[in-house]
């Protein structure tokens, strides 16, 4: 399928569990948003036959689950180009799933990587931990869709960052979504402070929450603030500290969509 002229391009991570299905439809708004090229791939861990295996009978093996995956993704993939009017290229490969996710992005260079996320632990999502993978060795942003949230567009939304501040992004998207938000919340954790404080900024659209970090209850405390603010995307700016706590312990309890930017 042909892709539009531009760079900003999209990498979709899909095992077409409902959770994948719903962060290709995300996928599609955003990239109808900034008018850039999606890409879905699909890794299968099919472990190479051994000496004593027949070659000829894996072979016929692979060619099956080949047949059967491209079915699959073509019934979703078609209905969601028709939904959207976009054109989406779907790929897929065999093999160590981190390996086979390492050479596709070096090959694409996407500005984005989208994954899916089970009602489960999201580091379980496509097995083996994939998730965190792509979040620590892919140098690019990350967005991990919410399991049961699909966004309707990506205008108009409750947003919240960690941090004081909007970090200058390389990727369009956050300026795209400070174009036309309902509202920007601030959420931080700062040291030796006796409590959660909350100050009004002076736009009535954005709010600040900053909590103490002593102690093991402000992860708590904030993610629970992300939740009764009724944001929609929660942003992380990546950076070094991606890696570390508390950004991991964020990620893995709020079930809204993260963005993680660079």
């Amino acid at each position: 399928m042909k892709t539009n002229s531009t760079s900003n391009n999209i990498l979709v991570l899909t095992d077409f569990s409902e959770a994948s299905n719903i962060a290709l439809r995300n996928a599609a708004k955003m990239v109808k948003l900034i008018n850039g090229n999606i890409y879905v791939y699909h890794a299968h861990n099919i472990e190479l036959p051994s000496v004593e295996q027949n070659q000829l009978t894996f072979n016929g093996r692979l060619r099956e689950i080949n047949r059967q995956t491209f079915v699959k993704a073509k019934e979703i993939i078609s209905s969601i180009e028709k939904e959207q009017g976009i054109n989406i290229e779907f790929t897929m490969d065999h093999g160590n799933i981190k390996n086979c996710i390492s050479k596709k992005v070096r090959e694409i260079n996407p500005d984005l990587v989208i994954l899916g996320r089970r009602k489960s632990k999201f580091l379980d999502f496509l097995g083996d931990k994939v998730t965190q993978f792509v979040i620590d060795h892919c140098d690019t942003s990350v967005l991990i869709s919410g399991g049961n949230h699909e966004l309707h567009s990506f205008s108009n939304l409750s947003l919240g960052f960690f941090g004081d501040t909007i970090e200058k992004s390389e990727f369009q998207i956050i300026e795209h979504l400070q174009e036309s938000p309902r509202s920007i919340k601030y959420f931080g954790i700062r040291s030796r402070m006796p409590s959660a404080e909350t100050t009004d900024a002076e736009q009535k659209t954005t709010t600040s929450y900053v909590f103490s970090q002593d102690g093991s209850k402000a992860i708590d405390a904030l993610t629970s603030y992300v939740a009764r603010t009724n944001t929609e995307l929660f942003c992380i700016p990546k950076n070094n500290n991606t890696k570390l706590q508390p950004v991991k312990e964020m990620v893995n309890r709020l079930e809204i969509p993260i963005l993680l930017y660079k």
